[in-house]
């Protein structure tokens, strides 16, 4: 894998190159896990990049956590008695 930081002719603004990696398989087969400990240390070994990883499950439950906090703050309870 090459990864290049390529400089713009003219006004010295860089250019990332910006890479996706999509993952695909079915649900608790690791493929945030294998990212997250293989892929992420590895390519931050070879090159100067900034990696960041998105993961449908970490996004859920941080929606979860926000619409709880939110739900708390205004007094809304679980339970719908």
């Amino acid at each position: 894998m090459q990864f290049v930081n390529k400089i713009a002719s003219g006004g010295g603004h860089r250019q990332k190159t910006i890479i996706v990696i999509m993952p695909v398989g079915i649900p608790g087969m690791g493929k945030s896990t294998f990212i997250e400990s293989q892929l992420k240390p590895y390519l931050e070994s070879i090159s100067d990049v900034k990696f960041v990883s998105f993961s449908s499950d970490a996004i859920r439950n941080d929606i979860i956590e926000d619409t709880m906090a939110r739900n708390k703050a205004q007094g809304i309870s679980k339970s719908r008695d």
